[in-house]
């Protein structure tokens, strides 16, 4: 009986061992919400009811003020009351240069200003190719 409950313990001891050996090599588990990550690669965002982009390299807006094409860490005071995280914004994966309003009108001309009745999640893309 003795030698039974010493190779009981004795194996209890060597699975603990192993488990905790498994769980150290694979680390923390994160949990990551799909939804908050960006599109990888994508430097430019739309944001189709402003008229507007998003710079993700240099985290800066660009918008028009004026007539003129502005960048900036926010938007300008006329755009005060709307709510950047309230609508779509919109990947942008065929321009890498430094100015995407050069295609503003093909950018209108798919993504239209209303071109989405539902109110959408913080943070929620579209890619687009």
């Amino acid at each position: 009986m003795k030698k039974t409950n010493y190779l009981v313990m004795l194996l209890t001891i060597f699975f603990s061992g192993l488990i905790q050996a498994q769980t150290a090599q694979a680390g923390p588990e994160i949990a990551v919400d799909d939804e908050e990550l960006p599109v990888v690669g994508v430097r430019y965002y739309f944001y189709p009811n402003l008229d507007a982009y998003y710079d993700s390299q240099t985290n800066l807006y660009i918008f028009q003020q004026n007539g003129q094409w502005i960048k900036g860490k926010e938007i300008a005071s006329g755009y005060r009351g709307y709510s950047l995280l309230n609508n779509v914004r919109v990947a942008i994966t065929d321009y890498n240069g430094d100015q995407p309003y050069t295609k503003l009108d093909e950018h209108r001309q798919k993504f239209p200003k209303q071109y989405s009745a539902k109110r959408h999640p913080p943070k929620k893309e579209v890619a687009y190719n």
